[in-house]
Formats: C-alpha cells, sequence, structure tokens
C-alpha cells in the first residue's frame, strides 16, 4: 500500500477527521498536513456613541426651514435646540441636536421577535456615513461618531459596584464630561462638512436648471427653499471657486496674447 499523501486534487479526503488521524498513526512516515491557520475576523468600526452635531441640518427640517428663510442667521447657530427626525422603512430615528446617544438606544426594544443578528452595527454605519463619512445618503442629517473611549453609563456603574467612593465617581464624571465636551467641538466640523456635502449637491442641480430653463427659452426660475438657503450657506465658497475661475482664465488670456516661438 503506497504511503504518499494525496495531491491537492484529492483533497476531499478529511485529514483533521479522528478516525483518518488514528490510522495514520499506523504509517509513521507520512506527512500530515499541517492544522489550518486561525480565522482571523476583520475589525468592524462599531462606535458607542453618535450625535447630530451640524446645526445646518435645519436648513432641510420643515418646522425650521422657513424660519431660516427669514432669518439665516439662525442656519449657523450652534445653541438653537431642535430634532433631525430620520425616515427608515422600519421605523424612524429622532435625534437631538448636540445631544450625545448611545447607539444601542437607537433601536427601539424588540420584544415582539427574537433578535439574531447585530442590527446596530449596520445603522451606524448608515447614519454616520461610513467609517470615512464617504457615504452621501445621510450628509444632510449631520450624524457622526463621536469619541468617547468607554461606555460612560457601565463605567460609572462599574465604579459603583466596585464600592468607589462617592467623590472618586463624581471626579470621574466630570472627567467623562469634559472629555465629551470636547469631542463635541470637534465633531462639529466633520457634520457641518457632511451637510455641505449635500449643500452642494443641491446648489449644483439649481445652477443645472437655470441652464436648462436658460437655453429652452423660459422664464425665470423660482429657487425652493432648500436651494435659497443652500446658496446663502455656500456664498462664501461660491464666490471663492468664481475668483479661482476667473484668475485662471485670465492668466490663460494673458499668455495667449504671446505665441511661442518655433
Amino acid at each position: 500500500m503506497s504511503t504518499e499523501r494525496p495531491s491537492p486534487s484529492e483533497a476531499s479526503l478529511n485529514w483533521a477527521h479522528p478516525a483518518i488521524e488514528q490510522a495514520m498513526q499506523h504509517h509513521p512516515d507520512v506527512n500530515l498536513p499541517p492544522p489550518p491557520a486561525p480565522r482571523v475576523r476583520p475589525k468592524i468600526w462599531a462606535p458607542q456613541y453618535v450625535i447630530q452635531a451640524s446645526p445646518l441640518s435645519k436648513l432641510f427640517m420643515s418646522e425650521w426651514s422657513q424660519k431660516c428663510l427669514r432669518d439665516p442667521k439662525l442656519l449657523a447657530a450652534p445653541d438653537a435646540r431642535f430634532t433631525v427626525r430620520i425616515p427608515r422603512s422600519t421605523g424612524g430615528i429622532v435625534m437631538q441636536h448636540n445631544v450625545p446617544q448611545h447607539v444601542s438606544t437607537l433601536l427601539p426594544e424588540q420584544n415582539t421577535r427574537e433578535v439574531t443578528q447585530d442590527e446596530v452595527t449596520p445603522l451606524v454605519h448608515w447614519l454616520c456615513g461610513g467609517p470615512e463619512g464617504n457615504w452621501e445618503e445621510t450628509d444632510i442629517y449631520g450624524v457622526v461618531a463621536i469619541a468617547v473611549g468607554t461606555d460612560v453609563t457601565a463605567d460609572i456603574v462599574g465604579m459603583l459596584t466596585k464600592g468607589v467612593s462617592m467623590k472618586a465617581i463624581r471626579e470621574r464624571q466630570d472627567e467623562l464630561i469634559k472629555k465629551i465636551q470636547e469631542q463635541i467641538v470637534l465633531t462639529r466640523e466633520i457634520a457641518d462638512n457632511r451637510v455641505k456635502r449635500a449643500l452642494k449637491s443641491t446648489y449644483n442641480n439649481l445652477v443645472a436648471e437655470w441652464e436648462r430653463i436658460k437655453q429652452a427659452g423660459g422664464g425665470v426660475y423660482a429657487p425652493s427653499v432648500s436651494e435659497a438657503l443652500s446658496a446663502h450657506i455656500l456664498k462664501e465658497e461660491i464666490a471663492q471657486h468664481s475668483e479661482t475661475t476667473q484668475a485662471a482664465f485670465d492668466l490663460v488670456a494673458k499668455a495667449m496674447q504671446k505665441p511661442i516661438g518655433v
């Protein structure tokens, strides 16, 4: 009987099976295949806290858009209290502006069905636009992850169960609150950039519609509230873009006045 190890084409034989291992003990000259390497699971981005951090999202909220049209300064007011409602086919999400929210509270408790898989992580990815914030579907809601670094509630409860003094617990709580406040400031810019990306798309669609109507010989296009406010928010960037474009045209025009000698 040949004791040579089967070729890869004969891989249907399970060399790790106990019966095969026992049989092969009688043939010590046969080299068994090495055990398979442990499977390394990729690390999944799953923040514990999220926050609606951009006041610019008011533009897309029906109860605020008319107010902001009358007083555009309200758009960027960071201290205005408002609610963002994020629709979903399986139930909407409600978030308060500038209030950190633990991801476990995004979905209602499921008492009528068994939850067999993680439903929160995909939801957080969708809300925050993915780990890099590149997904655009939820840009208008200005939701981003907030890097707290620990589960605040679990941290405090853990100290209580260990019998830590109330003074130490209060100090720890103050430390965590300060850290969260610092993170809120940092998340504002990230959230604003997400909303502005949506505003740029709205503004570009407005310009395209104006051009289409102009080419067709139509009348003046009346912009919607969101289109008008988008142009207002982006006016500095629009002006900067226009100046850069004009400067480029001027450089080309100046250069073309003098032909290159052969």
